[in-house]
Parts: structure tokens; sequence; C-alpha cells
């Protein structure tokens, strides 16, 4: 059933403690004996399979096993034990818990989520979605494209169960996506029709049993953005009669945001949570948004400051940092910004694409020090040294500290 998958033998780990359970099986955490790596081991017993679950627990290996994104949970190999009819599935561990977890602890403590924190979770997700639905990486410099069509080497899919608990943080606040055994392999021209899924994320034409594609998963990311935002569910009911009617009917309205976030998040989710599955954005239109694409470009730096070695000149180099992410933070925040007293109009087509530009730059400056296989401190001929590292940092920084402020814009 595991093909050409690596199959790690259970003898090669120390198992060290219950995660949970469920009707899918059991989790364990444990430690891999050759280098102290800590995994996650999901247990499976599908002694008591039909067909139907067996080709599902296939398909969830066939796609972690095509999947390697940063933003998705990661995949060390299955093993299968025939003759007592159980799957071991090896996953990367996440420490951190889950985007439900952190909902309701956000709720018992009545505060409400950062916002930048908000953006930064929902960026992650637009990439890790990004590459289900088009069976490639977004990149991360200039303007996100729909890819032409993934080979046959590079599937797309829906993820069909895209929902808090689904949404797990590492160790170093990365955000995974996780739990593919829903997920469905896609054509170009195909569109799904079997009805999985948890009630409260499902779309419209899911509970209209229609036909369905990838706006299915971006619906269910508005769900879960609408969720964090507010720490309560978009669409809540006693029954699911209930449930249909406010997630098909047009005259439920929801709830507004609070007030503390900016009118770009409130109108972003809103897009996500259209009734019609053709007015969604897709992956590529979240990955081209201003803010996100500020997001994905802080999340970058911050990816190279944790991997600099300690030959490098920590501290200069956070506080160059620092400048650089406050600079575009205050940017994109005045770009949302709508003021009637603004001595300046900007139209928002130049205003998004200040903010795309001042990200990009960053971003590849950030490149040239960061994480392509560049040895900073080898002191190899044609390596990147870490004091040039920190001398285009403070390049750029002189430039942006002379730079004037951001236009106010509309």
């Amino acid at each position: 059933m595991a093909g050409t998958f690596p199959q790690p033998k259970s003898e090669e780990y120390v198992q060290l403690e219950k995660i949970g359970s469920g009707t899918f099986g059991t989790v364990y955490k444990v430690r891999r004996k050759s280098d102290g790596l800590i995994l996650c081991r999901k247990e499976i017993n599908y002694g008591g399979y039909d067909s139907q679950q067996i080709q599902k627990l296939e398909t969830e290996v066939q796609i972690l096993q095509s999947l390697q994104h940063p933003n998705i949970v990661r995949c060390y190999g299955a093993e299968v034990l025939k003759e007592h009819r159980i799957v071991y599935i090896y996953m990367e561990f996440c420490g951190r818990g889950d985007l439900e977890q952190l909902i309701n602890r956000m709720q018992k403590q009545q505060q409400q989520v950062n916002e930048d924190d908000i953006w930064h979770i929902f960026a992650q997700l637009a990439a890790a979605l990004y590459r289900c639905h088009n069976g490639s990486d977004a990149p991360v410099l200039g303007i996100v494209t729909p890819d032409p069509g993934p080979g046959p080497a590079q599937p797309s899919f829906l993820h069909r169960d895209l929902k808090p608990a689904n949404i797990l943080f590492a160790d170093d606040g990365t955000v995974k996506l996780s739990d593919f055994g829903l997920s469905k392999f896609m054509s170009q021209k195909y569109l799904a029709s079997s009805h999985p899924g948890t009630p409260y994320y499902m779309s419209p034409e899911i509970w209209a049993k229609k036909s369905y594609s990838y706006p299915s998963d971006i619906w269910a990311l508005g769900c879960s953005m609408y969720h964090l935002s507010q720490l309560r569910l978009p669409f809540d009911a006693q029954t699911l009669e209930m449930l249909h009617y406010k997630i098909q009917d047009s005259s439920f309205k929801l709830d507004a945001l609070p007030r503390v976030y900016s009118d770009s998040l409130k109108d972003l989710i809103a897009r996500c949570l259209r009734r019609n599955p053709d007015e969604r954005p897709d992956s590529c239109y979240l990955l081209n948004e201003p803010r996100i694409r500020l997001a994905r470009a802080e999340d970058r730096l911050r990816r190279i400051e944790i991997h600099l070695p300690n030959t490098c000149n920590i501290t200069e180099h956070r506080m160059l940092s620092r400048q650089l992410r406050e600079y575009e933070r205050r940017f994109a925040l005045e770009a949302q910004r709508k003021t009637s007293q603004a001595p300046i109009e900007v139209r928002a087509s130049s205003r998004d694409k200040a903010v795309q530009a001042n990200a990009d730059w960053f971003i590849a400056v950030a490149d040239k020090g960061g994480d392509h296989q560049l040895k900073l401190n080898t002191g190899a001929s044609g390596d990147f040294k870490a004091h040039e590292w920190l001398l285009k940092m403070e390049s750029l920084s002189f430039i942006l500290r002379r730079l004037p402020m951001p236009f106010r814009v509309r």
C-alpha cells in the first residue's frame, strides 16, 4: 500500500507518550533512535475497514508522499504491518498545538488575537492551499500567477476538511496544514461530488449536494479566519437544519468582525465567505494581497534570523531586521488607513504596487544572505560572508530611514 514511500521500522523508534486518539486511530509522540528526532506516529488499525475506507487510507498516504512544503505537515514514511493489519504513519511533530486550542485559550482570556498574527496565519495557509490546488509552490518574489497545470508528478487536490483543529503550529511557530484523510486528487476538469468534511466549515455548494472544487477550501479558510478573529464560529446552530439554512441562505448576515481589525482583513475574509463559489478569491489572489505579501516577507526574514550562524553579529542583525519590519509594517498599515484629511491621494493600484515593491525589495536582499544553501561562515571562496550580509542590511536600512514617510491614502 505504501509503494515506494520510505518505510521506517517501528523498532527504530522509542515511544514516548500518547498524544491523542479517535475514530482514525491513535497518535503517539516518538523519538527516532538514530538521531533523537521527535516525530508523531499515527497508528491506524485497518482490520475492520471496508474497501472504501482502505482506499481513503491509501489516498492519505499517497498525498503525504507527494507533499514537501514548509506549511504542510511533513511525512517521514509509512510502515504496514500486514500480519496485524496496522499502518504506522510517521509525521512531523508540531509541539505548539493547533488553531482550535489557540481560539479556545483566547476565548477564556477574553482577548482578541493580534491582527498581525492573523495575517501571518492567513498567509501561510494561503501558501499551503496554493501548493494543494496548483501542484507547485508559490514563488516568494513577484506577483503570484496560477501554475499552467500540474503534471503527473505533482498532482493537485482538495483538502476538504480545513478547520482550526487541522491547523497546527510547529515549535518555531510555523503554521502547518494537516490531516489529509478526506482529501481528493483533482484533475483540471474534475469536480468533486462526494460530501465529506466538518459541517460548520462546509461550503454552500457542498450543503446543496452540488459538484464543487477549490473554492470550497477557500470557504473553509474564510470560516477558520472568521473564527480566529471573532472567537466564535461564523455559522452556528443547534440543529443541522438550521445550520444548513444559515450557510446557504443569503438573507442570513454574519456579525461584523470587531472594530479593532482593519477593513483590509474584514474585506478579505468576507470575500472568502461569498456564497457564490465563482466570486471567491483563489489562493493566487490571496497571495497577491499586500498584507499577505508583507506577512510572507516577514516570515522569510524570521526564518533567516533563526538559521543565521552564531558567528554573525546577531544583536546588530536583529536591530536592522526590526527596523526593516517596522518600516514595512507602517507602510502597509498606512496604505490601509482611510482618512478624509489625506493630503495626498493614491489610487489603490499604485498603493498596492508600492507595498508589493517594498516587500519584494527586502525579500530579495534577505535571500542573498538567506537559506538557499549559502554558507555564511565557512570562508570558502564564493560564499556569501556574514559581514557582507550585515553590510547589505545596513545599506538597505540606511536608505529606508531616508525615504519620505508613506503617502496617506483614502
